[in-house]
């Protein structure tokens, strides 16, 4: 399966609403090493997540740390 088109890098909102469960001792949000950006942990049904839209916004590979 393919994400983007002609081979274009997977990254923003092209991960819709896929989301990448974190510990629950997760800090308040994990910090893209290559970006410096930071992606927010969310929590639902007692569940904590990142968006991984969020993670790849800028740049195809992740690599985080607890921010």
């Amino acid at each position: 399966a393919t994400l983007t088109r002609e081979g274009n890098a997977p990254i923003g909102d092209v991960w819709g609403d896929t989301r990448i469960s974190v510990p629950q001792e997760a800090p308040r949000c994990y910090r893209q090493i290559f970006t410096g950006a930071c992606a927010a942990v969310s929590e639902q049904d007692g569940r904590k997540w990142i968006r991984a839209a969020d993670v790849f916004a800028q740049f195809p590979i992740a690599f985080l740390e607890a921010a």
